[in-house]
């Protein structure tokens, strides 16, 4: 929709205009390391086995928590499912 969504060691999410004007935020407790931006919704994590999913005005809408610390996160093309790796051996996929 234009905005920019960030995600990083601060532990914050946040949603900015191209201008830079902060539209949102959320904080949590651990360093975000990947996000991924869906057509409905974002996810993020961090060092931890938990997934935050959030609406696009950044309400968290879900938390998942994982058997495994994900590594990476991407949403299915149609937005229905959201794919984590796992830096773990073996290397495994979750599907949510």
């Amino acid at each position: 929709d234009g905005n920019i969504v960030t995600a990083g060691y601060d532990n914050r999410i946040a949603i900015h205009t191209l201008g830079g004007k902060l539209l949102g935020k959320y904080t949590h407790s651990e360093k975000l390391q990947y996000l991924a931006v869906g057509k409905k919704y974002i996810a993020t994590c961090g060092y931890g086995k938990e997934i935050l999913i959030f609406d696009k005005n950044l309400n968290l809408v879900k938390k998942i928590f994982s058997e495994t610390v994900p590594k990476g996160l991407k949403f299915s093309p149609n937005g229905k499912y959201l794919i984590a790796g796992t830096g773990d051996i073996p290397r495994n996929t979750n599907i949510y």
